[in-house]
């Protein structure tokens, strides 16, 4: 099993899979509010575990207060995968072939820190505001017109080329 940190919701994806762990959980509020907190459940090689295909065996075993048989006691090890995370994103382009920009960046919760990890890589002078604090209750949903209207006035007065927002 991984506990994985420092890269948003592709950490647990990127952990287990490129560790080769069995399985991985990722404690995650996404775009909610802090109060409502949620999980993320993989298996082996990363795939998604949801109510189709296991999530409904965990609800039973929880609900019976009983545990699957294991083969072997678990461990718990916590890794941080941020620096591999980020040069494996880096391989989805060549940087030196990128025009440079002017971004305004928003990044959500923490999406903000694969955003500070990639920035020396990038040639994009980003314009960031809000920076993920753990507690924003700003939501990065571009179909609300109040995050887009919020961001109409800071690309203008910066004479950003783009707007981006790095959804944790």
């Amino acid at each position: 099993m991984s506990y994985a940190s420092g890269c948003g919701h592709g950490s647990v994806y990127f952990a287990t899979f490129d560790g080769g762990y069995d399985g991985g959980i990722m404690i995650t509020a996404s775009h909610k509010p802090p109060d409502y907190n949620g999980m993320k459940f993989v298996r082996e090689q990363s795939k998604p575990i949801s109510g189709d295909n296991g999530l409904q065996a965990i609800r039973a075993f929880v609900n019976a207060a009983i545990s699957p048989r294991r083969r072997r006691a678990g461990v718990r090890h916590h890794i941080d995968t941020t620096d591999p995370y980020v040069a494996q994103l880096l391989t989805y382009v060549d940087a030196r072939t990128l025009k440079p920009l002017k971004i305004w960046s928003m990044p959500q919760w923490r999406g903000g820190s694969d955003h500070r990890r990639l920035e020396p890589h990038l040639p994009f002078q980003f314009i960031k505001v809000h920076e993920p604090d753990g507690h924003s209750q700003r939501y990065p949903e571009s179909h609300d017109e109040r995050m887009r209207a919020h961001g109409r006035g800071p690309i203008r007065r910066h004479g950003a080329d783009l707007r981006h927002r790095w959804d944790g």
